[in-house]
Parts: structure tokens; C-alpha cells; sequence
């Protein structure tokens, strides 16, 4: 008979302590799950569980309980890191993105660069966007007002070539080599920070040979978009210019030619300034220092 009463003791008691709240080094535990660490001082919550008012769970850390929230962060001298992937494409399904079956909402910080304009990805925080099966990168104010000045780094010397269509397109061009303002390594491209139209204002500046008459200097300057590879993909917009070349006696010259190409152009497109000048007109190096680039978004 005792061993009965004992038993039944012990499984009223075990059914009451369900329902009870549980503290680990907790001694009068906040919530029904409270862990804290010997370690922590007095005032820091530790880790809280328990019920958000309907029918799911409340999780705070160092905080207390919001009903409202799912998760809340109580630090004020520490962040918030969300998963590093390391994405292949912007679409949800492309082969190789490493999270299978995204969903509305899923936060996560790409560490990479992959994947054709327009779903190509660059790093920084990205939000999954189901009705797009899309990753949305997220804007920076800095990105969003995104204006630069680029001079070239150094010397060139204008490549000749055919007489520009459609079916020569770039071919014997030569890419600008450019530097920002305040930088240091020189660049082939400007990298676009968000979707947008834009505008690059040029200044070209650069000397000529000695020429005994007045000539007609044939330039073509295009903007083109390049590959993942360094190629180009497509021509964004391209100009003829037609500066003259003055009779300088013996002396060398020099001509100074401004203009202004425009474009659409997608985050992470890779943009590249190319030039030559047409076969059979007096050649043009552009100095380093004098010929520059405003660019910026409309």
C-alpha cells in the first residue's frame, strides 16, 4: 500500500512540473524556459522561451519577452549576423544556390559574385521575394547616390581601326583604365551599385602628332557591359567624335574633346569605357591627369 500512495505522489508532482517554469542557474525563472550563465552579471536576462500570446514561442536574448516578436535582441553593444551564403544567381532555383526551397522573407548576407546581369549577385544582404523567386538586394544610401569621378591612370595611345557597325562592333577597341578620386588601383569598369539609368560625362584630353594641314580626327567611344569573364556583352551606347587636328609646324599638339554617353545599366553590371580611333587619322594619346569621367546616376 505505501508504494502505491508513493507512486502517485511522484506522478502528481511529475504532471505539475510540466506545466512549471524551468530555470537553468535561473533562480526565479522569467519565462517557462530561462537559462542564464554563472558568468553573466545580475541585469543581463540570458536566454528567455516562452509563449508569444497565441500559439507559438517568444525567444529573447538578454531582453525580456515582446508577445508581439518571434525573436528579440536585447544587447546595445553588439549586431545581428544572419547566415553567409555564398549565392550563385539571384532566382531561387538556380542550380547551385545553396538554399533549396526558399521562402518569403529569408534573410541572408551572400558573400559572392555569380550569375548574368540580370540575376547576377554581388555581396551584401540579400531578402528572398517568392512571388519573384527572386533574391532582392538590399540598397545602401551610398549605392543609391552613387556619383563618381574617375581620371585615366595612365598614358594611351588611341588603337585604329575599321570604320564601326554592328558587325565590328568593339573588336580592336581599347578599355579605358581608369582610377577613382581618392583611390589608388586602377580599374577597367565602374561597377553599378543599383538598377537605374545613367550618365558619363567625359573629358578627353591628349596630344597629336605634328600635322602640316587641318585633319579630321575620326574617335568612336562606347560604353559597353561587360561579362563575368572581363568580354563584353553588348554596346550600352557609343559616339563619333570628329575633333580637328590643327597645323602645329614642327611642334606637337594637343586636343581637348568633351561628351556625354547615357545608358540603362543593372546592380553588379560591370561597366567599361572603350575607344579608338578610325584608321588612316592622325593618332591621339590621352594623358593621364587630364582626361577624366564624371559618372553618375539621372
Amino acid at each position: 500500500m505505501k508504494k502505491i500512495i508513493f507512486c502517485g505522489l511522484l506522478f502528481v508532482f511529475s504532471a505539475y512540473s510540466l506545466y512549471s517554469q524551468v530555470g537553468i542557474n535561473a533562480v526565479s525563472p522569467e519565462g517557462a524556459l530561462h537559462i542564464k550563465s554563472l558568468t553573466l552579471p545580475a541585469d543581463n536576462k540570458g536566454v528567455l522561451v516562452g509563449s508569444d500570446g497565441s500559439d507559438g514561442l517568444s525567444v529573447s536574448i538578454n531582453d525580456v519577452e515582446h508577445p508581439s516578436a518571434s525573436v528579440s535582441l536585447g544587447a546595445n553593444n553588439k549586431a545581428f549576423i544572419p547566415n553567409s551564403v555564398a549565392l550563385v544567381d539571384a532566382r531561387g532555383n538556380a542550380a547551385g544556390n545553396p538554399i533549396k526551397n526558399p521562402v518569403d522573407g529569408m534573410v541572408v548576407y551572400n558573400t559572392a559574385r555569380g550569375g548574368e546581369v540580370p540575376n547576377n549577385v554581388i555581396p551584401g544582404l540579400y531578402v528572398f521575394n517568392s512571388a519573384l523567386n527572386k533574391w532582392m538586394y538590399c540598397l545602401t544610401e551610398s549605392s543609391n547616390r552613387q556619383t563618381k569621378i574617375y581620371t585615366l591612370y595612365s598614358e594611351l595611345t588611341l588603337p585604329t581601326t575599321k570604320l564601326y557597325n554592328s558587325a565590328n562592333g568593339t573588336a580592336g577597341f581599347a578599355p579605358l583604365n581608369l582610377v577613382a578620386v581618392g583611390a589608388s588601383t586602377p580599374t577597367n569598369y565602374i561597377e553599378v551599385m543599383s538598377d537605374a539609368a545613367y550618365a558619363m560625362m567625359l573629358t578627353l584630353s591628349g596630344a597629336i602628332p605634328s600635322v602640316s594641314s587641318f585633319q579630321k580626327m575620326t574617335i568612336y567611344v562606347a560604353a559597353v557591359s561587360l561579362k563575368s569573364d572581363g568580354t563584353v556583352d553588348k554596346v550600352l551606347d557609343i559616339a563619333e567624335i570628329d575633333p580637328t587636328a590643327f597645323s602645329q609646324g614642327s611642334r606637337t599638339g594637343g586636343v581637348t574633346y568633351p561628351l556625354t554617353l547615357g545608358f540603362d545599366a543593372h546592380r553588379g553590371e560591370r561597366i567599361s569605357v572603350r575607344i579608338a580611333s578610325y584608321e588612316g587619322t592622325p593618332s591621339w594619346t590621352l594623358k593621364p591627369g587630364e582626361t577624366s569621367i564624371v559618372f553618375f546616376k539621372i
